[in-house]
């Protein structure tokens, strides 16, 4: 049985006349409306809208030289757009559509008067009528499948506060190198720079920034010049709260030669530890709502790992076994595997054995093969190998990870307990400048723990 439609007339005030005619239009063909003509004396304006807007299988948008300039009609717009039940109208030619709206595309009324008829009016009625039929279906839908994969995040232009001299607003450089570093880990999606730069976004609220962005996280940041020092502050957000996850305070000296490229890769070194603690509590909320992909189940199943107890280890095994099911030459549960299979000796919980070495450096290898320049896959493969006694081609592989990713800190850890064994002095010399950068400049990095017990192992080796 066809269902009728409810549609939410949104509109600019200015266009309040032929709006009514549009709704007696629709209203006529047997279609159920509300705009805001249907308040009562006295009800509450905007519980009102929030219920209908709710109740609503449309949200017909009327877009004018005035409704484009109204706050209330894009956000308006925006539920309907989240919903996907967005049906833009087109009053006037030549009209800017805000972004995102300006994608979807608009039956256009112009040159309508209200009266008469008007071939868009009867396109516009036409094709809500024939989605009516599987309106019902879409209703009782499923709620939407929540995938595992890659955190998006946008970098937002970075605000000077007072003035800057030319050479030093590097607010651009500097986040345009952010986006390029960001592009190289293996768990994040950066939005182009076009997009988050976009100016139609800057009368927006950061939740609505990220709605329009389609981003998780978004990275925000200011600038000010005091005495010789320019003051950069950074901060990460939740898209879907707007709540601050983590500020990052920068002072720089620009008495000395003060570039971009340095300035990013220092920001993006420190989001490292927070990005991988975030991408692995998704991980790990998706698994226990039975929503694990193999990207899921590998993320959630490092951060069981790093437990180190037997327990910990035998269930992230579990999480990479069903991964493989899942996706079996996917060369991340590969190394889940692997890891478990060498934690397990490593941490005292079994007993090492050409077996169990063998088995491991075989995923280890597979791996490799599968995800040839993966940074995270050659930093996961390179530890492994070292804990087999591969030390030279972990040492290699490892390079090769920190050369692709330089900025997951992580990767030089495990060069770290690499070189300890060495001989080499000009290694063990490395070792210690590595773990010494680290330990003192990653205080909330989730591999910390690790950095102390391989300085120990060093110091036991020297």
């Amino acid at each position: 049985m066809p269902v009728i439609p409810k549609l939410f007339i949104s509109y600019a005030s200015e266009d309040r006349d032929l709006v009514a005619f549009l709704v007696e239009a629709f209203n006529t063909r047997g279609l159920e409306t509300w705009w805001d003509g249907g308040l009562k004396s006295g009800e509450s304006f905007d519980d009102r809208i929030e219920a209908e807007l709710n109740n609503a299988n449309y949200v017909v948008v009327v877009w004018s030289r005035h409704s484009v300039k109204s706050n209330w009609v894009k956000s308006e717009a925006m539920r309907g757009f989240e919903k996907k039940c967005l049906v833009p109208v087109l009053l006037e030619p030549d009209l800017k559509i805000p972004l995102p709206f300006n994608r979807l595309h608009a039956t256009s009324l112009i040159g309508w008067t209200g009266i008469g008829d008007h071939p868009g009016l009867r396109k516009l009625i036409q094709d809500i009528v024939s989605n009516s039929n599987q309106l019902s279906e879409q209703t009782e839908g499923t709620e939407p499948r929540t995938q595992g994969g890659r955190l998006s995040v946008a970098v937002l232009p970075i605000e000077r506060l007072g003035k800057i001299k030319p050479d030093l607003a590097m607010d651009e450089s500097i986040c345009s190198e952010l986006i390029a570093a960001l592009s190289r880990f293996g768990d994040l999606d950066p939005l182009s720079r076009r997009a988050s730069f976009d100016t139609n976004l800057r009368n927006l609220d950061i939740r609505a920034i990220a709605r329009t962005l389609q981003a998780q996280y978004l990275i925000a940041g200011s600038m000010m010049v005091s005495g010789n020092s320019l003051i950069l502050n950074v901060e990460l957000i939740d898209g879907e709260t707007a709540r601050q996850i983590r500020t990052l305070p920068y002072t720089i000296d620009t008495t000395t030669d003060v570039d971009a490229g340095t300035i990013a890769t220092r920001i993006a070194r420190d989001l490292c530890a927070e990005f991988m603690r975030l991408s692995r509590t998704r991980a790990i909320a998706m698994s226990d709502n039975g929503n694990a992909d193999t990207d899921t189940l590998v993320e959630s199943g490092r951060h069981i790992l790093l437990q180190n107890t037997h327990e910990a280890i035998l269930s992230a095994r579990e999480q990479a076994v069903e991964a493989l099911s899942l996706s079996p030459n996917n060369g991340h549960a590969c190394t889940l595997l692997a890891a478990t299979i060498v934690d397990e000796f490593v941490n005292g919980h079994a007993v090492i054995s050409n077996e169990n070495c063998h088995q491991a450096i075989t995923l280890t290898e597979r791996a490799l093969t599968l995800c040839v320049d993966d940074p995270i896959v050659l930093k996961h493969a390179g530890h492994i190998l070292a804990c087999t006694g591969k030390y030279e081609r972990a040492e290699k592989i490892l390079r090769r990870a920190i050369e692709l990713n330089p900025y997951d800190n992580g990767t030089y850890g495990y060069l770290g307990w690499v070189l300890a064994p060495s001989t080499d002095p000009a290694h063990f010399r490395e070792f210690g400048q590595i773990l010494d950068r680290l330990l003192q400049s990653n205080h909330n990095h989730p591999g910390r723990t690790f950095w102390n017990l391989h300085k120990s192992v060093a110091l036991t080796c020297a």
